[in-house]
């Protein structure tokens, strides 16, 4: 995905049938800057602002990461305390047909 400096493009009335843009969706605008790295540095740094983008992708990924570890230990509980619950109806069971 590229990103294009809009600074020289010219807006163009689209209320007539002759009106439209010279512009198409996706072409190159001449002079314009994309985003190229000449380095891994440089791609990291992400033109200053790298420490705003690495960093929303890492809190990003622990909160996603946290709630999945969240989600295992709700159903570990959850199935431990079904087994408890479970295990003590059968021994009932069996308390009551023994006794």
């Amino acid at each position: 995905m590229d990103v294009f400096d809009c600074y020289g493009i010219d807006t163009y009335p689209s209320h007539h049938i002759g009106a439209g843009a010279p512009y198409c969706m996706g072409s190159r605008i001449k002079g314009s800057n994309s985003m190229n790295w000449n380095s891994w540095s440089d791609f990291f740094a992400m033109g200053g602002y790298g420490f705003y983008v690495w960093g929303s992708y890492i809190a990003s990924v622990i909160c996603i990461v946290g709630e999945i570890w969240l989600i295992l230990n709700r159903r570990r509980t959850l199935q431990k305390y079904l087994g408890l619950k479970n295990e003590s109806t059968i021994s009932e069971k069996k308390n009551e047909t023994t006794s």
